[in-house]
């Protein structure tokens, strides 16, 4: 049913207006908690696991300088501490002068400061070095052997987004240069200045692509029909379509994400084809002497049904990311296919009677900037129906080739190679593994049956034996387990003798030693009730595929040390990075295999006809094996971002497939011979398909100007997915219909039947 004209206006008006409600409730989150699902083996034991024992998400800030044991330095330091751990959403900061220290007394022995600033006239400088350099704890986790490397290490309450993680990492940082200490820090880094880095990409791009996405996008269009009023409208329209999606996310109170940030770019390009292909029409239509209402009327009659087959297609394509078990890509899939089918309802059913009752603008003249496009339509097409042979050949040759390198794919995500070698993150991570160690964490959980079992000296000796071997790999720079203070007890019990630093044979000693011990770390490592315990390491990589392997090794070594009643896991944000790589890889096949499927069904349903489904499908599946070869020649891997890709190009580029079939289809209908049939569908919907692409790769090339890599990635490999889609949009579908029709019979199953349009 056909909208009147003030209705229409007044819903328009009122889409316009929805983001405003709206937009003040987003959440920006993009915390790697959220790219698992809730029900998530891994997750579900994360989440357990902190009801035991801290986060492990910390911020590690790295000092450096010559005089950082100096007095006023130290007490510099200690304010600092102090400052930080008393803001409500930090649980506990570590550090030289809040660490815990087992030292010798009469008593048998007592645990203080490491360094004590309310006493630093008791040592000197050096002394002070001498003692953090010997103390076990301290030693490659807050200080470094060098003597000029210190560490703070901030350990937040359980966080729930990345905008109060953000915020944490600015208090820590007031904090620090209030008290002096800016001229010797670093930096920052760790699990949760990565995610702020991240963060802080995702709103930088978003305030920058997309008012260059909607400039580029009016300057196509101006180029295209040299009219003030097509632009006009193509803006309010695409400012009413394009946060559409980041509504409905709000709405169903998902969280807005690095991979979500590319929503509003593609709803936007997606939008914009439509309207080329309805600004064509309706040029075409004032060229046959209509005028307003009845002008919009037949250009939408004319490329409504494709352009519907095409949304459908799209939204399909999109959709089809819902396979996949990684909940930000799931969400950004939805939203992206939403965005689709509301563009569509806004331009082929709103748009119209606004402009048949309001648009004075006349299309009478062939625009400038589409002459160009109108000599690759002369040519191509032509070239591949008189060299169908050889197209066809060249492709198939290309692909095969293309097969090959994709089977060299890595999958791998390391986010810190989300970020150029000169970021800050980037330099701060790199000084403190080399300084002082890894800050990817890790842990092995230890459960017994019952309480009291991580008193037994068998078991914990075990764990010190356990220990020495991870810190024996060259992954793991530091291990630290409840067996380390029980030796470190039992030495200074023993007046500091280095021979008693072992696991004492009797259990009771070792519930004496628990029981006095009054420091502040002991929980770090072991619960309350003494029937779980960790050894919490610290990881020198960051790619997820050494991760992974790394894992697997630990539980091949955990499996040959099992024992009844004792169970050990691996787990820690380093374990959720190694599972984030499989959950990447399965949801990858089923998100392709969907789309691929749902697609060739759709094609085959809606021309009715499995010829059609075949043929409409190969120039769509070519780019995407083309894209994926691309990436393994760059050297790049597929990660979350370039995950995208696939979907993203299959949805997108259906759109010029779908207006030149239903082109030939059309003329096929009128009698017309194969070759004529093709050379009228180009002539007409070749143009404006040529266009719309272009308007999608020029959007996504401006991504090749963000600083983040995964932006950058996505943007240059769909590109090369669409580019490679619409040449062979050109070639390869003429290609494939000449040779086909002119070898297979005009009826039958494979044959598509006739319809009038």
């Amino acid at each position: 049913m056909k909208l009147p004209a003030v209705p229409a206006l007044v819903l328009f008006i009122l889409l316009f207006l929805l983001p405003g409600f709206f937009l003040p409730a987003i959440v920006v989150n993009n915390a790697p908690e959220i790219y698992f699902p809730a029900d998530n083996p891994a997750v579900k034991y994360e989440r357990e696991l902190r009801d035991h024992f801290p986060n492990d998400q910390f911020v590690y800030v790295l000092l450096r300088g010559k005089n950082l044991y100096e007095h006023d330095a130290l007490r510099r330091m200690g304010k600092a501490v102090q400052r930080i751990e008393r803001d409500p959403l930090i649980e506990r900061v570590l550090s030289v002068v809040s660490a815990d220290h087992i030292r010798a007394d009469d008593m048998g022995f007592t645990v203080e400061p490491l360094i004590d600033v309310r006493n630093l006239e008791q040592r000197t400088p050096a002394q002070w070095r001498e003692r953090v350099l010997s103390d076990r704890f301290a030693r490659r986790a807050v200080a470094g052997n060098d003597g000029e490397s210190l560490g703070i290490m901030v350990r937040p309450v359980k966080l729930s987004d990345s905008l109060t993680r953000q915020q944490v990492q600015r208090n820590i940082d007031v904090v620090l240069k209030e008290e002096g200490l800016e001229p010797v820090v670093v930096g920052m880094a760790g699990p949760l200045p990565l995610d702020v880095a991240q963060l802080e990409a995702l709103i930088r791009d978003n305030l920058a692509f997309s008012p260059l996405t909607t400039a580029m996008v009016m300057f196509v269009i101006w180029l295209l029909f040299r009219s003030w009023g097509v632009v006009g409208w193509t803006l309010a329209t695409i400012m009413v379509v394009s946060p559409l999606p980041v509504v409905l996310l709000i709405a169903f109170q998902r969280p807005y994400t690095m991979v979500d940030s590319m929503v509003v770019p593609l709803t936007m390009a997606l939008a914009a084809s439509l309207l080329i292909h309805f600004w064509s029409a309706l040029r075409l239509a004032h060229k046959n002497g209509l005028r307003q209402r009845e002008a919009v009327d037949w250009a939408i009659a004319l490329v409504r049904k494709p352009s519907l087959m095409a949304t459908t297609m799209a939204f399909l394509g999109l959709a089809s990311l819902a396979l996949t078990p990684i909940t930000p890509i799931r969400d950004f899939g939805l939203a992206a296919a939403a965005g689709a089918a509301l563009g569509y309802l806004v331009v082929m059913h709103l748009l119209p009677p606004i402009l048949g009752r309001w648009f004075r603008g006349e299309m009478t003249h062939d625009a400038q900037g589409m002459r160009w496009i109108d000599i690759a339509i002369a040519h191509l097409p032509e070239w591949g129906i008189r060299r169908a042979g050889t197209v066809i050949v060249a492709v198939v040759l290309v692909s095969a080739g293309a097969l090959a390198l994709i089977s060299q794919i890595r999958v791998d995500t390391d986010m810190l190679n989300f970020f150029k070698s000169d970021h800050p993150l980037t330099r701060t991570t790199k000084a403190i593994e080399q300084s002082i160690a890894g800050v990817t964490p890790l842990e092995i959980v230890i459960e017994a049956n019952h309480p009291d079992a991580m008193k037994d000296p068998e078991l914990l000796k075990q764990m010190a034996d356990l220990r020495q071997w991870l810190e024996a790999r060259p992954e793991i720079d530091r291990a630290i387990a409840l067996s380390d203070i029980v030796e470190e007890m039992h030495r200074a019990f023993n007046e500091g003798d280095a021979a008693y630093r072992v696991v004492p044979d009797k259990r009771d000693l070792i519930t004496q030693y628990l029981l006095l011990y009054d420091g502040r770390d002991l929980y770090d490592l072991v619960n309350h009730d003494f029937d779980t315990a960790r050894i919490v390491m610290s990881v020198n990589v960051h790619e997820t595929s050494k991760v992974v392997a790394l894992v697997k090794q630990l539980e091949a070594h955990l499996a040959s040390q099992a024992r009844p009643g004792v169970t050990y896991t691996v787990a820690g944000f380093g374990r959720l990075l190694a599972d984030q790589e499989v959950l990447l890889v399965r949801g990858q096949l089923n998100s392709l295999g969907g789309a691929l499927l749902t697609i060739f069904l759709m094609f085959t349903l809606m021309f009715r006809s499995l010829k059609a489904g075949l043929i409409c499908l190969l120039p769509n599946l070519s780019p995407v094996v083309f894209t994926y070869a691309i990436l393994v020649l760059l050297g790049l891997r597929l990660d979350i971002a370039t995950a995208l890709i696939a979907a993203v190009a299959i949805g997108v580029a259906v759109e010029d497939t779908i207006h030149l079939y239903s082109g030939y289809l059309r003329a096929k209908d009128k009698a017309y011979g194969t070759v004529r049939s093709l050379l009228i569908s180009y002539r007409h919907a070749g143009g404006p398909s040529i266009a719309t692409t272009l308007v999608l790769l020029m959007t996504f090339a401006l991504f090749g100007l963000s600083s983040f890599r995964p932006t950058q990635n996505f943007g240059l490999l769909t590109l090369v997915g669409l580019f490679g889609a619409m040449c062979l949009n050109l070639l390869l579908l003429p290609a494939l219909l000449t040779i086909w029709d002119r070898h297979a019979p005009r009826r039958g199953l494979l044959s598509p039947k006739r319809t009038k349009n």
